[in-house]
């Protein structure tokens, strides 16, 4: 947790995207330089639908012939991370650790496993 000195403080635990995301201890102080500290355990999280979600950007219905990178990119990724301090602002004394367990890729057909 982040301690007594940086209050007050957002704990909690729970799940996001059908369990594909879950939040052990996530807390986050209030702060103009916010304080996270907790673990995410990342269960077969669909990366084809996260980068969806970053690429995002609006386009026609007559605009047929660009392809959607949900429809064409996607993958898995099974991994712990466990966050004692982390401040974007300060990124060079974050103490973050990354578990990975499995990761899988593919654009159209499956090529790239790990």
């Amino acid at each position: 947790h982040l301690g007594r000195a940086v209050l007050p403080v957002h704990e909690g635990d729970g799940d996001l995207f059908d369990r594909q995301i879950m939040l052990e201890n996530v807390a986050i102080s209030r702060e103009r330089s916010p304080l996270f500290s907790g673990r995410a355990l990342f269960r077969k999280l669909d990366l084809g639908l996260v980068l969806g979600m970053a690429s995002y950007s609006p386009r026609s219905a007559e605009d047929t012939e660009v392809l959607d990178p949900v429809e064409t990119t996607g993958g898995e990724l099974s991994a712990d991370v466990d966050v004692e301090r982390l401040r974007f602002d300060d990124l060079a004394n974050a103490k973050v650790a990354i578990a990975p367990k499995s990761i899988a890729f593919f654009r159209e057909k499956p090529r790239f496993n790990r």
